[in-house]
């Protein structure tokens, strides 16, 4: 991902309450690892093909599910395909930590701007 592209996810994740962006921004980093960790195993046990694929999706978002944060389920979906249908040069297991510190690094800058936001709070302008 590049930075423009990583700019653009920290958009997706930053909402108007510091509250709310960690909510987000918890959701987005357990859906990568869910997802990360099912395409891995999936990719390691039985290799990349269309079953694999659509069973390891189906799994991850029944674990986001299973482990109460279903709102994480479809960035879980969206590792998976990217572990196991985008080709790549790597191995699984170095795009799942590739994946993953990219969503982390969004995450965090996210919830570091929404911080700072709040502590500075913004000023009418009357004339």
């Amino acid at each position: 991902m590049d930075g423009v592209n990583c700019w653009g996810y920290n958009m997706l994740v930053v909402q108007t309450e510091f509250r709310a962006t960690e909510s987000t921004a918890r959701d987005q980093f357990l859906g990568a690892a869910i997802g990360g960790i099912t395409g891995v195993g999936a990719a390691l046990a039985h290799g990349q093909g269309l079953l694999v694929y659509s069973m390891a999706v189906v799994f991850a978002m029944a674990a986001c599910w299973v482990v109460n944060v279903a709102t994480a389920g479809r960035l879980a979906g969206i590792t998976a395909t990217i572990i196991l249908l985008v080709p790549h040069i790597d191995t699984a297991q170095r795009m799942f930590l590739s994946r993953i510190s990219e969503v982390g690094w969004g995450v965090c800058s996210a919830i570091g701007t929404v911080w700072l936001a709040a502590r500075f709070p913004s000023r009418s302008i009357s004339h």
